[in-house]
C-alpha cells in the first residue's frame, strides 16, 4: 500500500479488507471527483472491528491529501449501513492490550490520538472534502454516531436508528456527545440517548438528522452520489488545483 502522503494510482487497487471505495463512475481506471466508500462486512451487517476503523482512517488520510477527490460518499454493503461494534471480536479485544500493560489504559480515551472511534469522527470532520452519508439500513451505536461529524446525511426511510449505549451500559463515543446535540437539538439528544430505543429515520425525533429521506436503499445511494455530482462540478470543496 502506498504512503498516505502520496495518492494511489487507483483506489479500487488499494488493499483494504473492510471497506471498499470506488471511483464514480464505476468503469473509471482513474481517481475521480466522486469516491463511494462502502463498509463491506455485508455478512456482520458491517458491524465494526478495529481493522475496519484503521482502515477508514487510512482512507480519510488518501482524500485529504489527493486534489482529485472532492466529495466522499459512504454508505454499507448489503441491507445495512452498519450494525455498530462486532460484539463478538469487539469488546474481546478491544482492551487486549490494556490487560497485557495497564498503563495503555490512555489510549482508549476519546480523543485524536486516542480513542479509535473519536480518531475516526475527526478524521471524517477535519477532512477538507464534504462525505455524504447514504444511511441504507440499519445504524446503530458506532453505525449512527459514524456519521454525524458528515457534511450531508441521506437515508432509506425503513432504516432502523438506535443510539443504543443506555442499553448497553455504555457511554458515548465517537465524539458524538458534541456533534448530536448539535445537529438535532439538546432536547432531541437527552431523548434518542436516554431512552437507547430505535426509531425508524422518518421519526419527527430525527428530522433534522437527515437532509432527505428516500424510500428504497437504492435510492438513498443515487441521491447521496447526486448530491455529490452536483457538488463537485459546481462548487469548491477545498481540493482545487494548486
Amino acid at each position: 500500500m502506498p504512503t498516505t502522503s502520496t495518492a494511489p494510482e487507483s483506489y479500487t487497487a488499494l488493499p483494504f479488507k473492510t471497506i471498499r471505495i470506488s471511483h464514480i463512475p464505476e468503469t473509471s481506471s482513474i481517481p475521480t471527483k466522486v469516491v463511494l466508500l462502502k463498509l463491506n462486512r455485508p455478512r456482520q451487517f458491517n458491524a465494526v472491528t478495529n481493522e475496519m476503523i484503521e482502515e477508514l482512517i487510512t482512507a480519510y488520510k488518501y482524500f485529504e491529501a489527493d486534489d482529485r477527490i472532492k466529495v466522499v460518499v459512504v454508505t454499507g454493503s448489503g441491507p445495512a449501513f452498519c450494525a455498530g461494534a462486532d460484539l463478538r471480536v469487539g469488546f474481546s479485544t478491544l482492551l487486549d492490550d490494556v490487560k497485557k500493560d495497564p498503563s495503555k489504559i490512555e489510549s482508549h480515551r476519546d480523543g485524536f490520538n486516542h480513542n479509535r472511534g473519536g480518531r475516526v469522527a475527526l478524521a471524517i470532520h477535519n477532512c477538507s472534502k464534504p462525505t455524504i452519508m447514504a444511511i441504507n439500513g440499519p445504524a446503530v451505536g458506532f453505525g449512527i454516531t459514524l456519521t454525524l461529524p458528515a457534511t450531508i446525511r441521506v437515508a432509506c426511510a425503513s432504516s432502523k436508528i438506535s443510539f443504543a449505549f443506555s442499553r448497553r451500559g455504555l457511554s458515548m463515543e465517537a465524539c458524538s456527545s458534541f456533534f448530536l446535540p448539535k445537529l438535532v437539538g439538546t432536547s432531541r439528544a437527552l431523548h434518542l440517548l436516554t431512552t437507547g430505543a430505535t426509531y425508524l429515520a422518518s421519526d419527527p425525533l430525527l428530522s433534522n438528522l437527515f437532509s432527505d429521506i428516500l424510500p428504497t436503499p437504492q435510492e438513498t445511494v443515487a441521491s447521496a452520489l447526486k448530491i455529490a455530482e452536483d457538488i463537485a462540478a459546481n462548487t469548491s470543496t477545498g481540493s482545487e488545483e494548486r
